[in-house]
């Protein structure tokens, strides 16, 4: 039996149905990694402080640069865990985190309103300084209204740091709640 070769038309729609997006949002869900970022969040928002302050503490540029090196850190091991699959949407056998990006905006994944969709955009929703103090202050009314906001929130991932790998806690003591002394 002869299994003629895949049109073009019939190819192309095989390799949109294998997009980027549709695996990042795999390797989201498979992995955790929005949780780790929630949990971060939600464990660093009480070290901004409330709008109309114009000094900014270094806890705060803190927290920020330990996010921007966990949303780093997500998005290159995701790279490491599809490596071997990256081929098959053309990204070739070495992608970098910056050539994922690129496929991302190639494929307007931002725009798609499915499941995959709004989890980029959830994980793209704090990708500046002033982005992390909005959502810290959100944060911090939200506790207002509903409770005590603390340094570590109840979530294992809570202090997960730069050196370590998303859902590794950094070492005790490092993220114990202020104790108002």
């Amino acid at each position: 039996i002869r299994i003629p070769p895949l049109s073009w038309r019939r190819h192309r729609v095989l390799v949109r149905a294998m997009s980027v997006l549709d695996g990042l949002a795999s390797y989201l869900e498979e992995s955790g990694a929005l949780e780790d970022l929630e949990c971060f969040l939600q464990s660093h928002a009480w070290c901004v402080p409330p709008e109309g302050v114009e000094e900014q503490p270094l806890e705060a540029g803190t927290a920020f640069r330990r996010y921007e090196e966990l949303l780093g850190s997500i998005l290159a091991d995701f790279v490491d865990q599809s490596r071997r699959d990256f081929h098959l949407v053309g990204l070739g056998d070495k992608p970098s985190v910056e050539s994922i990006v690129a496929a991302l905006r190639a494929e307007r994944a931002i725009a798609r309103r499915d499941l995959p969709g709004e989890q980029l955009r959830t994980l793209l929703a704090v990708t500046s300084y002033e982005d992390f103090a909005a959502e810290a202050r959100r944060r911090q009314e939200a506790a207002e209204e509903g409770g005590a906001l603390t340094r570590l929130a109840a979530c294992p991932a809570a202090a997960v740091g730069p050196a370590a790998s998303p859902g590794q806690a950094i070492p005790s003591g490092s993220g114990r709640a202020p104790t108002g002394d």
